[in-house]
């Protein structure tokens, strides 16, 4: 037999410490499996091949449409769902209520001359000011980027879709990459 000392800590402060006779043969060494919480999360992406964007039509200027042709990525908290643009286009219908961090990104190439082209994270088809950008294209089949970053407070049902505009005319454009990533940060 020899000594063993414990020791009772608590946010790093020493409590107490304690000599305790401990027989080592008859001790197992107890483990206890930590796993680190995971956090609910949602995506949907598209990214084309060859250096052709796939096309998007923008029939009216200054109209959001609800973007299409997105597949589903890694998903636990929202159930993908793929419309016709009329119908909704691709979006997320959440499973699990809570404040989620948003992030998007879309490379995209344009049809016009100097268009203006704008881009929003729709919350049941509703565009926001707090979360959208925009971008100028400053020559025809020139290739930009976008990216929006916000918080947003989603409810079970909610639905998340990627809205895009042509503020100044309605000219189409090609998408090269488009991603949307949702994580759930807290509670509502």
């Amino acid at each position: 037999m020899k000594d063993e000392v414990y020791y009772s800590i608590i946010c790093g402060v020493i409590l107490t410490a304690i000599a305790i006779p401990v027989i080592a043969d008859y001790l197992t060494p107890l483990e206890i499996p930590i796993e680190r919480p995971r956090l609910k999360h949602a995506e949907m992406w598209n990214y084309t091949s060859g250096g052709v964007g796939y096309h998007f039509e923008i029939a009216d200027d200054n109209i959001y449409y609800n973007l299409t042709g997105l597949s589903e990525g890694y998903n636990d908290a929202f159930d993908y769902v793929s419309e016709t643009q009329v119908n909704g286009g691709s979006y997320l219908r959440a499973n699990v209520a809570g404040h989620y961090k948003v992030t998007y990104s879309m490379s995209f190439e344009s049809t016009n001359v100097g268009g203006l082209y704008g881009v929003s994270i729709g919350h049941n088809w509703d565009q926001n000011t707090h979360r959208n950008c925009y971008a100028r294209r400053a020559a025809s089949n020139s290739v930009g980027s976008m990216s929006i970053t916000c918080f947003m407070d989603i409810d079970v049902e909610d639905n998340v879709s990627i809205m895009v505009e042509s503020e100044n005319t309605d000219r189409d454009i090609w998408i090269h990459t488009a991603n949307i990533n949702l994580i759930r940060v807290g509670g509502i």
